[in-house]
């Protein structure tokens, strides 16, 4: 109790006076700092949230995560497609070649020719025409990885399987202007002798 009497002093109520005010003074400088934090915690979530509460905020963002795992089954959808897309162009015609002819010596021109209709594997199918005054005829041959399938090729339905090849891989210069277009066919028809059959 001897302790407490002396607070009850004029000293000890000067020093509990003091002390009260240093107390006061730092908890009054602590609510400042705390009051400034609190006032830039505010501001930087008004500039995060621009005009939205935190529901809405919430709500946007469990939005846009639905949004995302959509956009991810739709991709995957996608690279499906394409995959089926692929190998249905695998076994499409991507290669084609054709050579006219004349398989008569003493008659016609080059109304008779021959087409190769490959793949990407140059697997097809070459298609011969012969034509003549009295009778037309046309021949299909089996064509596997360019070479042909039970039936013996003739020289045109070669070429045309050789021309389907390369279709695809070296293109030809297109004539310049004011030249006139030349056919490689004809050209190469005329080189060649004619043949029975």
């Amino acid at each position: 109790m001897a302790s407490l009497g002396f607070f009850t002093t004029p000293v000890g109520l000067a020093a509990l006076s003091i002390g009260g005010g240093i107390l006061f003074l730092s908890g009054t400088i602590l609510f400042v700092r705390l009051f400034r934090k609190v006032r830039e915690l505010e501001e930087r979530q008004k500039m995060f949230l621009k005009g939205k509460n935190g529901a809405d905020l919430e709500s946007v963002v469990l939005r846009h995560d639905k949004e995302i795992g959509t956009l991810d089954s739709e991709i995957q959808e996608l690279y499906e497609i394409g995959e089926k897309i692929r190998s249905l162009a695998a076994i499409g015609i991507h290669k084609v070649g054709i050579v006219r002819f004349n398989p008569f010596q003493d008659t016609g021109s080059n109304q008779s020719w021959s087409i190769a209709l490959l793949d990407g594997a140059n697997t097809g199918i070459v298609i011969s025409s012969l034509l003549s005054r009295e009778s037309g005829r046309v021949y299909a041959k089996p064509v596997l990885r360019g070479e042909p399938q039970d039936f013996p090729l003739t020289t045109e339905e070669r070429r045309a399987i050789d021309i389907a090849q390369i279709s695809r891989t070296a293109k030809t210069p297109s004539p310049k202007k004011g030249e006139p277009a030349e056919n490689e066919d004809q050209e190469n028809n005329k080189e060649e002798a004619p043949r029975k059959l």
